[in-house]
């Protein structure tokens, strides 16, 4: 998942993430106030040292805790602690699935390491208002969660240390999320992990595209409870409704020279990347799904119309 997803907003929302569980080193003795308080600010407002998800600027955390890290715009390192702020990139779009409907260079979360542990027991957390769950990736730590408060605290179950804490949006805010990233997944089930795809290729011959294929259908074969997942990427120069026409031209083949059944198939437009691929996840019925993850925006694609319109290079032979 974390390969594919790092030049995304939520690719460098999850690397982050799952970073900061392993090595932020309690959160709240000098650098943050206690969690008690820290739910007292995001009900007045407040956030983390004054800096607002969704409300500061770039500006106004760089005015907290000074500019960032040399060769990064999002780490920032003080004495006290390492903070990480991961911004907007811009307002919604269609077709973009990520972000929050704000402007670009908003704060979005704030995630912070000071240097010195504290114990969760020495905090007075009311347990009775945090959802907890175990972290997926790491089984000795354990999530606290407050979505009303927008405040999620990890915590060593060993050592009994906050590992960190997250300041993010709010439920009260979720309105802000921009309609194509709150409806990417179904309620109830999670994202496919990216790294456990089945196959990606770029623009291939139409023979080279028809052997990956064949590829998949074997695999479908071997796994009757299995659907597979096509998602086209156009590239920054693309035809109007290209990576939806490739994928379609994919799932035509499997129908038409293998006889998959056509509800096992899924051809989805992912959008556009820098340049044209196709990638191929192979999923059990019911469990996880994957998501588009486009890294170029729509609005900096050219549409063109002075090349020759992709043909589907793995039609059937007649």
């Amino acid at each position: 998942m974390l390969a594919n997803l790092a030049n995304t907003q939520d690719g460098r929302k999850v690397l982050f993430l799952r970073t900061a569980a392993i090595a932020l080193a309690a959160v709240v003795a000098v650098v943050c106030p206690s969690p008690g308080s820290s739910a007292q600010q995001a009900d007045e407002g407040k956030g983390w040292k004054g800096l607002v998800p969704l409300r500061s600027t770039r500006r106004d955390v760089e005015a907290v805790v000074g500019p960032p890290a040399p060769g990064g715009d999002s780490l920032y390192l003080t004495n006290e602690a390492t903070i990480f702020v991961l911004y907007s990139d811009g307002p919604c779009e269609k077709g973009w699935p990520y972000g929050w409907n704000v402007e670009k260079d908003t704060v979005v979360s704030i995630v912070v390491s000071p240097k010195e542990p504290r114990m969760l027991s020495d905090l007075n957390l009311d347990k009775d208002k945090y959802l907890q769950s175990r972290d997926s990736h790491i089984n000795t730590r354990m999530v606290y969660a407050n979505r009303s408060e927008g405040i999620t605290l990890v915590v060593d179950e060993i050592t009994g240390k906050v590992k960190s804490i997250s300041y993010h949006p709010t439920d009260s805010q979720q309105k802000l999320q921009c309609p194509d990233a709150a409806s990417k997944l179904p309620v109830g089930h999670s994202q496919t992990d990216p790294s456990a795809r089945f196959d990606v290729y770029s623009d291939l011959s139409p023979d080279l595209e028809r052997e990956r294929l064949d590829a998949v259908a074997a695999a479908l074969r071997g796994r009757r409870e299995a659907d597979v997942y096509l998602i086209a990427y156009a590239g920054k120069i693309a035809h109007k409704g290209e990576a939806g026409a490739r994928a379609a031209c994919a799932r035509d083949y499997l129908i038409r020279k293998h006889h998959i059944q056509a509800d096992r198939i899924h051809a989805i437009d992912g959008g556009y990347r820098e340049t044209f691929e196709v990638e191929i996840y192979v999923e059990e019925k019911d469990g996880t799904i994957p998501l588009a993850t486009p890294t170029v925006r729509p609005s900096a694609v050219k549409i063109t119309h002075d090349r020759p319109v992709p043909t589907c290079r793995a039609k059937v032979d007649k």
